[in-house]
């Protein structure tokens, strides 16, 4: 790669401080790091690495300009995370117009923008997603805002000629990552709750396999004028993600499997008042019995499609259950006592509908076009998000 200036908006998030982190110590570009103000864990990050750390705001654009001045390249990540609908709105798209106007003006060689795979909406009809999918409207803030401003940089590649490339990751992951890894540690660690058996496919990309594809548009013209979604090749359910995460953290309550209409039961606080005295006790009078269903492979599977039978047994602490398997010298298996999934830990109807998901998004077209190939696979994924997490004491 040649050395460049590179402008990176955004540069504070997790995706962005990572971007400039290789950037900055793995290439010979020389990166401006774009913050909207200097607070924040990212700016410690930042603040370390040979980087121009500017405050500007892309709501601003004069600020904008100055800061894009000398840019060859912007990566435009800055979205509206915070505020209320109207601000979070006017950051996403009013910010991705400024950036635009600047690009411009500034006659960059290419800008490269980051939208998501959740256009294509949480939970697609097709099973496999590609980029000539539908756009799928959204009320939801975030999803709506990413469409717009995406057809915003549409608008200026075709009517000025601006070089634009268009990233649609779904869910990235990796140390530093908050909701698709501290969160997933942090649900796990309180009594996890997946949605009918964790079998939807989780569209995940690892922080620095996306990083990867980055390079690729920054190198390569081919992708000019191209929207790209950008996964790992590994398919995964949730419920491999989860156990993944869960065989990392050792000690937790187990992994929960309810049924929508379960966890909207949960919800509204529909238990019944005494579960033990009416459910559970009549299991432990009659261990015998208990045991020789338990041990029945066919007799499981009939038992388990009982919803109230695998409420049962998801609230029966696990060395009860190894006891009724297996006898009064159970397999050592130290783990905390289950309890009542508490509200905050029931997936809300966003995540209900995206791990319920059979959908698989594609990354076809990005090997194609700009040779991408995935460089760190799941399991080596997980070992180095492993010891970040380690590092910052969220695991033992």
């Amino acid at each position: 790669m040649e050395s460049e200036n590179v402008l990176i908006t955004g540069a504070s998030g997790f995706l962005g401080c990572r971007l400039a982190e290789r950037l900055a110590l793995g290439t010979k570009h020389r990166v401006t790091a774009m913050v909207h103000r200097f607070s924040g864990p990212g700016i410690a990050r930042l603040a370390r690495l040979p980087v121009k750390l500017v405050a500007a705001d892309v709501r601003n654009p004069e600020s904008l300009l100055r800061t894009a001045e000398n840019c060859d390249i912007i990566i435009h990540l800055a979205y509206g995370s915070s505020g209320d609908e109207k601000t979070k709105r006017e950051i996403t798209v009013s910010g991705t117009d400024n950036v635009l106007q600047a690009a411009m003006k500034r006659n960059v060689r290419k800008m490269i923008h980051f939208s998501t795979a959740a256009v294509h909406g949480s939970n697609p009809k097709a099973l496999e997603v590609n980029e000539s999918s539908p756009i799928e409207a959204s009320r939801d803030v975030y999803i709506e805002g990413k469409i717009e401003a995406e057809k915003l940089v549409w608008q200026y590649h075709r009517e000025h000629g601006l070089p634009v490339v268009v990233f649609r990751p779904p869910l990235i992951y990796g140390p530093y990552g908050f909701y698709w890894t501290t969160r997933i540690v942090q649900e796990i660690h309180s009594g996890a709750v997946l949605v009918d058996d964790g079998k939807g496919e989780a569209n995940l990309i690892y922080v620095d396999n996306l990083i990867d594809a980055v390079f690729l548009a920054m190198e390569k013209d081919a992708g000019e004028g191209e929207a790209f979604i950008v996964v790992d090749d590994d398919r995964l359910t949730w419920r491999q993600v989860y156990d993944a995460y869960a065989d990392k953290i050792g000690n937790h309550p187990p992994i929960r499997y309810m049924s929508e209409k379960e966890i909207e039961a949960a919800r509204r606080g529909d238990y019944p008042n005494d579960l033990k005295s009416w459910v559970v006790s009549p299991f432990l009078l009659f261990p015998d019995a208990v045991k020789t269903c338990l041990q029945s492979p066919g007799m499981q599977k009939k038992m388990m499609d009982i919803p109230w039978l695998r409420m049962v047994k998801d609230r029966l602490p696990k060395k009860t259950v190894e006891k009724m398997k297996y006898g009064e010298n159970p397999r050592e298996v130290p783990i905390a006592e289950i309890s009542k999934p508490s509200y905050t830990l029931l997936p809300n109807k966003d995540l209900i509908e995206l791990y319920s998901s059979h959908a698989r998004f594609s990354n076809e077209k990005i090997k194609k076009t700009l040779g991408y190939e995935q460089r760190i696979p799941f399991s080596e994924a997980m070992d180095l998000t492993y010891t970040w997490l380690k590092y910052q004491r969220l695991v033992s």
